[in-house]
């Protein structure tokens, strides 16, 4: 079982957040950051007292692999429930749908009767393009009234998918609020990268304390040799 350094320790768990915004810049940030900070640490914590467990000649050889896998097992399982994680899964969700309500809010669905009658003329129309109506969209879209009537209606109203309709969302949201947009790929990018980190700690403790996956993929210790039992002589 190889020990672990701090620098490897660095290298595999969430390395992308020295290119995160410094921790003070918002809650969500800091939670983050303290994240990272509780998964880094408690790598080092599991390695620290895996040396010590090894140096125990008071233990037998199995004792010691059998006292270590119950530290790497404590700690994937207080990993999982770490409040730092849990908080800054929740900000990073809680910021991203804030965002993203307050861009939506400002493409405003038709209201009067006319607006209502022209909307769902530009959709027939679109509808009636068939594959053009892509460049329709790309040249037209910048036209509050275009984006309100289709991006306020399902997609299939428009001739698009699902797919291609949060692709043209993506693009008039970018246009009204470029910042609120680049904060949200941002934040959720980072969200992934947690989610990265996290994987990533419970596999440098699940090898340093020589813990394997079983078939559904759940951390537990290895087979231990059976100890042969020893028969008296008649």
């Amino acid at each position: 079982m190889k020990k672990l350094t701090p620098s490897a320790i660095m290298v595999r768990v969430a390395p992308a957040a020295v290119r995160w915004p410094e921790r003070d810049t918002s809650f969500t940030w800091q939670y983050l950051h303290e994240s990272v900070d509780t998964l880094r640490g408690t790598a080092e914590i599991v390695d620290g007292m895996a040396d010590e467990i090894e140096s125990n000649q008071d233990l037998s050889e199995a004792g010691r692999r059998r006292r270590i896998a119950e530290i790497g097992l404590k700690a994937i399982n207080d990993l999982r429930a770490a409040k730092p994680v849990a908080s800054a899964r929740s900000s990073v969700k809680g910021t991203v749908e804030t965002l993203s309500a307050r861009v939506a809010a400002a493409i405003k669905p038709p209201s009067s009767p006319a607006d209502i009658a022209l909307a769902a003329e530009i959709r027939a129309h679109m509808r009636s393009l068939g594959k053009e109506a892509h460049g329709f969209f790309n040249k037209y879209g910048a036209d509050e009234r275009v984006a309100s009537a289709v991006l306020n209606a399902p997609a299939f109203l428009s001739g698009l998918n699902d797919t291609e309709h949060a692709h043209y969302r993506m693009q008039a949201e970018t246009r009204i609020d470029p910042k609120a947009r680049e904060a949200m790929e941002i934040l959720s990018k980072a969200g992934s990268e947690l989610e990265d980190a996290v994987s990533s700690a419970e596999r440098l403790i699940g090898e340093r304390t020589g813990l394997v996956k079983n078939r559904k993929g759940e951390w537990e210790p290895p087979a231990m040799p059976a100890v042969p039992s020893v028969t008296k002589a008649a």
